[in-house]
């Protein structure tokens, strides 16, 4: 069990949800929110609903909520610098400066896949989440154009 980071608080959720929330609680907070559908890829009882283009710090991602049993449990932000020309620099780098000061160092959970390229990961484990980045595939050759941030309940 990795050792939790050093907070000054715990966090119960992302933004302005907290886990446990209901889809209908959270699109009262994202009206633009999709429908809510059946990822049986995670589970029997997972589902999910996304939210494109949340304007978050300057930067626009997609938002994707995680369900089980109507109980939220997940939130994944991805942007892809790719996908929009309005995106412009990654904000990866202050993500991770921001992260850090707040939470301290962060635990190297990077592995490598079948195909011998990296995905390079960090994490933060408070008292009641988990965040993360992932980075695929690509982080040595200066590449950040795709990126999740992760937040789960623990």
């Amino acid at each position: 069990v990795p050792v939790l980071a050093q907070q000054v608080r715990d966090i119960q959720g992302w933004h302005n949800t907290s886990w446990g929330m209901s889809y209908e609680e959270v699109k009262a907070l994202y009206p633009n929110i999709g429908n809510l559908i059946q990822e049986p890829d995670y589970s029997p009882y997972s589902y999910g609903a996304r939210l494109e283009n949340f304007l978050l710090d300057d930067s626009y991602y997609t938002v994707a909520f995680r369900f089980n049993v109507n109980r939220l449990e997940s939130v994944i932000l991805y942007w892809d610098g790719d996908e929009t020309a309005l995106q412009g620099t990654s904000p990866l780098r202050e993500i991770l400066i921001r992260l850090t000061n707040e939470y301290g160092d962060p635990v190297d959970d990077s592995v490598v896949t079948g195909y011998e390229t990296l995905v390079w990961s960090r994490k933060w484990y408070l008292p009641t989440t988990i965040i993360g980045i992932t980075l695929p595939d690509y982080p040595d050759t200066n590449n950040n154009s795709f990126f999740s941030l992760h937040y789960q309940e623990r």
